[in-house]
């Protein structure tokens, strides 16, 4: 059985700027203002990127985030995934 977060996840090309106290953000570029959000992860790769996501997911819920903002990848192959 695949994995689903309880979290809404939501696909940006950055962050926003006023993100909810209770959002979460993952992806390759750090947020301007990730120090309102109750959780950041920036991967240095996509490879590495995709590896964590699932992890990622499962320690937005299990700390109760509402949404978390994940950035969208530009590219081929594991991008894609």
């Amino acid at each position: 059985q695949h994995y689903a977060p309880r979290a809404s996840v939501v696909l940006v090309d950055r962050c926003p700027d006023d993100p909810p106290a209770d959002s979460a953000f993952i992806g390759l570029e750090a947020p301007r203002h990730g120090e309102r959000l109750a959780l950041v992860r920036v991967h240095a790769n996509a490879r590495d990127y995709a590896h964590a996501l699932f992890e990622f997911m499962r320690e937005a819920d299990a700390r109760g985030l509402e949404r978390i903002f994940a950035q969208r990848v530009a590219g081929a192959g594991v991008e894609l995934a």
